[in-house]
């Protein structure tokens, strides 16, 4: 076994878990890495987030890696390995795979165990998964991905815990610990750096190292008072699954008062489906994006970034919804676009 193999940290956690917050916080201390970002929808978004612009970062849109886009995964690997070995990337010593918020993290361990050259060459070091405190216990058990996510978990880290009450923390606690008794649990709270560690050293070791096939040993849930949907404990077919997404980009400039009136009508109309939207748009007047990011438990506060991250300066969303009718995510994202024109020219 090559003893130089790079140690890959997976980083998973249902859609607005605070992924993308808990790396920006992680990365300034880990220079030395890499980063994959899986996204639901076609545009990316949370790959022009990533404030340290040093870390060689990887978009794979229009899928989750479990199934859509698992085999454009092997070639991105195999691709970041080749790249580092010529010196054509800056020298990384670890990996950081972020799935989509809607992604079983199952089907990621079984393409770095089951492909010969990937598990040469990597080797699989923790799983993290964030876990929304303001969900509740009872957003553990509303999706099945939510569960899976949990399940497979090294360190299973609560988020916006700063949004919940002790006894609140507690229930999450002992509903994580009934699921997950093997995983260490921690709480993050905003502006502090969490209690992890992505060294080699790490006393944080997957649960999974040396297994030969991912489907061999899949952990049960251990909790009997916590009780699981129908299928939970099944490797998800996202055929069936009710997690739809759609993106759009618009090319126009947009004024900021229409924009947020018609984001406040269109999302708060469709609170109840809302699982993510994302965005960043083009302001008239603003030298940089504006940040507008949302869940069902309401809209962050819209923030103007310094700069775009890119040489893209066309406004893009990606909205993500619980729907049997897989084309309403167009449709909400097609008004959207319709009444902030619409509004602006009224104005």
């Amino acid at each position: 076994m090559n003893a130089d193999r790079l140690p890959v940290f997976v980083l998973t956690g249902f859609l607005g878990s605070g992924k993308t917050t808990l790396l920006n916080a992680l990365l300034p201390h880990y220079p030395d890495s890499a980063l994959v970002i899986n996204e639901l929808g076609d545009v990316g978004i949370d790959d022009q987030l990533i404030e340290d612009r040093s870390v060689p970062v990887t978009l794979l849109a229009g899928g989750c890696v479990c199934c859509t886009v698992r085999g454009t995964l092997n070639s991105t690997l195999r691709n970041l390995w080749m790249a580092r070995r010529s010196a054509s990337i800056p020298r990384f010593n670890r990996l950081i795979i972020e799935t989509t918020g809607a992604a079983d993290p199952w089907g990621l361990i079984e393409t770095l165990m089951r492909d010969r050259f990937l598990e040469r060459h990597y080797r699989l070091a923790s799983v993290i998964t964030t876990v929304d405190m303001r969900r509740g216990v009872e957003g553990l058990k509303a999706f099945p991905e939510v569960i899976e996510q949990v399940l497979v978990a090294d360190v299973l880290l609560m988020t916006h815990a700063d949004q919940a009450s002790a006894a609140q923390q507690l229930e999450m606690c002992a509903g994580l610990a009934g699921l997950n008794s093997a995983a260490r649990i921690e709480s993050m709270q905003p502006g502090e750096l969490p209690d992890l560690s992505l060294d080699d050293a790490a006393e944080t070791r997957c649960r999974f190292t040396g297994l030969t096939d991912a489907t061999s040993f899949r952990p049960a849930a251990a909790g009997a008072g916590m009780a699981l949907p129908a299928g939970a404990l099944q490797s998800l077919r996202h055929a069936d699954s009710t997690i739809h997404a759609a993106s759009m980009r618009i090319d126009e400039p947009l004024e900021r008062w229409s924009l947020m009136r018609a984001l406040e009508q269109v999302l708060g109309e469709n609170a109840r489906r809302l699982l993510r939207f994302k965005g960043l748009f083009k302001v008239a007047g603003d030298a940089g994006p504006l940040l507008v990011q949302a869940v069902a438990q309401g809209m962050d506060e819209p923030r103007s970034l310094p700069a775009w991250p890119g040489p893209d300066h066309d406004s893009r969303m990606v909205l993500i919804v619980d729907t049997t009718d897989n084309s309403l995510p167009d449709r909400l994202l097609a008004r959207i676009k319709m009444l902030a024109l619409s509004n602006e020219a009224a104005g």
